[in-house]
């Protein structure tokens, strides 16, 4: 007969006269019995009972409400675990800090003790609400890509090219081809020959800022670096950043990405072939 439970969060009944279930009266006199606009503003921020089998999004603005319950349907559609306490833990920290979105939590609020495990899904909800409200327009303008904002996986660093322009070329050419990479990785290893050709640009005269400036010599500049360098043991091999740099290159002039680019500076399609030197048998093997 005493109506529900006056706290935000509360799925239960009252029983008892002040309005609060037995759980809520209890933390309410833990609390000193606040009243008046101390009251109100307890039983707005008040914690939901405990409950291993349900829980509680009352006492949250439905914006907060909406993101927990998208970020719980991707975590779902990942096939990855959810156990409900780890819900709990960001549905309880988004209703004591009284935010209006859960982008608003601070990470540090999210994790202070360093308990990975506990805060997991606040950590994933986050990233993923995130990503959520980001557009493919906006993510272009960037020099670093959240490849998942275009329904791929990885991402794309253009902070390696040094010079605007080549910069600003690399990302339009990246937009544009990118339906065609049916894998990230192709995609990947060009965008960072490119890299490799900016630092050899910035070695010249004027940075490689102006490309108008820029002549065939540059590229077997280019060429001769790739040469002097070691052997890699893992990654692009030396002969594919050559090829790599050049499509792009060459790709982004035809489409008009690279206005004012000299056209002394360009790339052969032969550039991309290692010479091969004939090395004497190894002592190994038998003389014949």
């Amino acid at each position: 007969g005493f109506g529900d439970c006056e706290a935000a969060s509360c799925y239960r009944a009252a029983d008892h006269r002040c309005g609060l279930c037995a759980a809520h009266y209890r933390l309410w006199i833990i609390a000193g019995s606040p009243r008046g606009a101390a009251r109100g503003a307890w039983l707005a921020r008040i914690r939901a009972p405990s409950n291993g089998r349900v829980l509680s999004l009352r006492g949250l603005p439905e914006l907060v409400r909406l993101e927990v319950l998208y970020a719980t349907q991707r975590r779902i559609a990942d096939q990855v675990r959810t156990p409900m306490p780890q819900v709990a833990k960001l549905v309880e920290m988004a209703r004591g800090a009284g935010v209006g979105s859960v982008l608003d939590l601070d990470l540090a609020m999210v994790d202070p003790d360093g308990n990975r495990d506990e805060n997991r899904f606040a950590r994933y909800a986050l990233d993923r609400v995130a990503l959520a409200y980001r557009d493919t327009e906006t993510e272009l303008t960037l020099d670093r890509w959240d490849l998942r904002v275009f329904g791929r996986k990885g991402s794309l660093d253009f902070t390696v090219i040094r010079q605007d322009w080549l910069r600003e070329g690399a990302k339009r050419w990246a937009a544009t081809t990118m339906a065609r990479h049916r894998g990230v990785f192709t995609l990947q290893a060009r965008i960072k020959a490119v890299g490799v050709l900016s630092a050899v640009l910035a070695t010249g005269p004027g940075g490689g800022q102006d490309p108008a400036a820029l002549t065939r010599r540059d590229v077997d500049r280019f060429l001769t670096r790739l040469r002097s360098m070691s052997a890699p043991t893992s990654g692009e091999p030396r002969f594919m950043l050559a090829k790599s740099a050049g499509v792009v290159v060459r790709e982004a002039t035809e489409m008009g990405f690279l206005p004012g680019l000299s056209p002394t500076f360009f790339f052969r399609r032969g550039d991309a072939r290692w010479p091969v030197h004939d090395h004497e048998p190894g002592r190994a093997l038998p003389a014949h």
